[in-house]
């Protein structure tokens, strides 16, 4: 929820979620629309070929998980115009972000997301 709320206050003019809790991504699409009501915002996921940014938010992928946070057929479109992140610290690199880098993707470990999550907590609280 975070993300796609800092991806809404950035400015994004598309976003689509998906979750297997339909529940949670229910209520979450609610509040962002009643946050960023000129958004287009809804479930499901855009084509691969008209996605900017693509985020992994789950733990799919950590600690050895071979699988993708998404079918392996969708992202047999994904080109390096696309943007990949993931949330996932451990490993690294995991098998998404590794597809994503074999084909050109500029891609971003979760631990470079983590420490920027850090350092906006600081500026927050006023610490750093």
């Amino acid at each position: 929820s975070a993300i796609a709320n800092s991806l809404c206050e950035e400015g994004v003019v598309r976003l689509r979620i998906q979750d297997l809790d339909s529940k949670k991504q229910d209520g979450l699409i609610a509040t962002l629309r009643a946050a960023f009501p000129a958004i287009d915002i809804a479930a499901g996921r855009t084509p691969i070929a008209e996605t900017d940014i693509l985020v992994n938010g789950t733990p799919v992928g950590m600690n050895g998980d071979p699988r993708l946070p998404v079918p392996a057929e969708y992202l047999d479109g994904l080109t390096s115009r696309t943007f990949v992140a993931d949330v996932v610290t451990s490993p690294a690199m995991t098998p998404f972000l590794t597809l994503a880098k074999a084909r050109g993707c500029t891609i971003q470990v979760g631990t470079e997301m983590t420490e920027t999550q850090i350092e906006a907590l600081a500026a927050f609280m006023r610490i750093g």
